[in-house]
């Protein structure tokens, strides 16, 4: 099958740090050669991962969630991926325009479906409700779906993850890690409770800050962990701006 991916233009494919959209988008592109279809991607111009890759765009879009940007961005996107069988989408606006470009094309019957990879702001849920309407949307997880009742879900697909790339290690580091977007919805206060519940064990946190349903904004980004430290301590290690564990506030999900 000639399948498309069309990733967001914001992270190169495979990430160079953090990008959790984009790393799902590297191992189902590697998956999928693998099972033998014919896998085009459309991606930001460093991206690295080994399938043919077309470049809307000079290089990583910014700022990021610029609307105008991702908006010619999709357009051109699937404007090369006309010969493809079947898009898989995950921008969030891609999906909104398919219809358009396929009538342009005069390429009605080419499938389209799209991953919900974003939190349920009330605007995502706006889009969101409009793009199931046209193409098949699906969910990442049962709590994700969970959350927006009125959208009839195509199906619910965990992102799926190499266990190569992610071996075991002997257990003895002595420090708990937790890796990924400061905001409520990733969970960091869970790790802080359970990090502080563990008897040898501090948590350094890890990830690229990220506006909370409040507003509110709070850690870093990091590729290494700290040693250990008592079992009441949290510290961030490594990326940008402020960090602060009060501002993380309480999870309102299970993603």
């Amino acid at each position: 099958m000639r399948i498309g991916l069309v990733a967001p233009p914001w992270v190169p494919v495979p990430p160079p740090r953090y990008g959790g959209t984009e790393a799902v988008v590297d191992t189902l592109a590697r998956g999928l050669v693998r099972a033998g279809h014919d896998v085009v991607l459309v991606a930001a111009r460093e991206s690295t991962c080994p399938v043919p890759t077309k470049v809307p765009l000079e290089g990583a879009a910014a700022p990021m969630g610029d609307g105008s940007v991702e908006a010619g961005y999709v357009l051109d996107a699937y404007d090369a991926l006309a010969d493809r069988d079947v898009v898989h989408d995950h921008t969030l606006i891609g999906p909104l325009v398919a219809p358009l470009v396929a009538q342009r094309l005069r390429a009605p019957g080419r499938a389209v479906l799209t991953t919900l990879h974003l939190g349920l702001t009330p605007a995502v849920r706006r889009v969101v409700t409009a793009v199931a309407e046209r193409v098949p949307v699906v969910a990442i997880s049962h709590a994700q779906a969970a959350q927006v009742p009125e959208v009839a879900f195509a199906r619910v697909i965990h992102h799926g993850l190499d266990p190569a790339a992610f071996p075991p290690g002997p257990g003895d580091g002595g420090y708990v890690l937790f890796l990924g977007r400061m905001c409520a919805d990733k969970g960091p206060d869970r790790a802080i409770r359970l990090a502080r519940r563990a008897p040898r064990s501090g948590c350094p946190r890890s990830g690229p800050s990220s506006p909370t349903s409040s507003g509110r904004c709070s850690g870093r980004t990091s590729t290494s962990a700290a040693r250990w430290t008592p079992p009441s301590a949290v510290r961030c290690c490594g990326g940008r701006g402020p960090c602060s564990t009060r501002s993380v506030g309480r999870s309102r999900s299970g993603w």
